[in-house]
């Protein structure tokens, strides 16, 4: 949609979202604006945790297709699946032998979901109540838990935690942690993090490829799929991946090349581990990660893959329109 003023609706032969906008307003004014019968596609991208009507059968309903990456839903020819697409190749620097890796680090920008999420403008953008104003149908779960699943507080915590150790294992790279805001009523927060804290920068896997592990937690947790670059980033920069986030991750990659956070009791427990990992360990877990990205099921989270489906929808979208036509 972000297209719309380069080439105007009304001569578009498929109208593409990539998740909802933020009214259903927009969505309306769009089919005004487009040709009658032009195809509509809808491609989830985000969370529920941040966008949780992209999930409502009402809404879906509107679209004539949906691209979505999950999995476990009922596939029919209009409903058609694909991976969060990655560069597996995208690294073009030297590997840091390991004794001169530092332990961990952390490549986020703080956030706040739900509640006490930072106010945007407008009604819709008012924490949690917002997007029940949006005209999109809504969860009736998202009225008492409008960010469930979310991990930005996970990430915020494990920070906490490992200021609190005298290994410093933790280096962080990212905006806005240099002052924790915890909420959207007024800017004030705890106080910046004792961590090593650098802003985010464009050089992410070159700067990965200097720590042992990368903290590798998704933006949501749940069972809806949701497989994103935080734990390939890791792989193709050469370091382990510390994940947590789907639940089923162990059914797509390996369990032996990550260290799964939901085998440890506490973030202090895992922090313990990390720090005190032996080489032979680690090297296990970069071996197997390896191996990996160079295995077919690698190649479904590829660019390559994720254009020729693409290409697939969008071919298939205005072929079916024509004949209807």
């Amino acid at each position: 949609m972000d297209s719309w003023d380069m080439m105007p609706l009304d001569q578009a032969d498929c109208v593409w979202f990539m998740d909802l906008p933020d009214t259903r307003m927009e969505y309306e004014d769009a089919r005004r604006r487009a040709r009658p019968g032009t195809p509509f596609v809808l491609q989830v991208m985000e969370t529920p945790a941040g966008r949780s009507q992209n999930f409502e059968p009402k809404n879906q309903a509107l679209f004539d297709y949906i691209v979505t990456y999950q999995q476990q839903v009922r596939h029919t020819d209009h409903c058609i699946p694909y991976r969060l697409p990655h560069s597996l190749g995208g690294f073009h620097g030297e590997h840091v032998p390991l004794e001169q890796r530092k332990c961990l680090v952390m490549v986020n920008s703080n956030r706040v979901e739900g509640w006490f999420a930072p106010r945007q403008p407008g009604l819709v953008g008012l924490p949690g109540l917002g997007r029940h104003l949006a005209g999109w149908h809504m969860p009736l779960w998202s009225w008492a838990c409008p960010a469930r699943g979310e991990l930005y507080s996970w990430r915020r915590s494990f920070a906490r935690e490992a200021e609190k150790t005298s290994q410093q294992a933790l280096d962080i790279i990212g905006y806005n942690w240099g002052c924790e805001r915890v909420s959207w009523l007024a800017p004030y927060g705890r106080g910046p993090y004792k961590c090593r804290v650098s802003d985010g920068t464009d050089k992410k896997l070159q700067i990965i490829s200097d720590y042992r592990f990368t903290i590798s937690v998704e933006n949501y947790r749940g069972r809806h799929d949701y497989i994103s670059e935080k734990i390939f980033d890791p792989l193709v920069a050469g370091s382990v991946p510390v994940y947590l986030g789907d639940e089923n991750i162990t059914r797509v990659v390996p369990k032996n090349m990550i260290v799964d956070v939901r085998d440890f009791n506490s973030q202090r427990e895992l922090l313990r581990y990390l720090a005190g990992c032996s080489k032979s360990e680690w090297q296990g877990y970069y071996d197997a990660g390896q191996a990996f990205l160079k295995s077919d099921v690698a190649r479904e989270f590829s660019t390559d893959t994720f254009v020729h489906k693409m290409n697939g929808v969008l071919l298939k979208a205005i072929t079916e329109n024509c004949d209807s036509n």
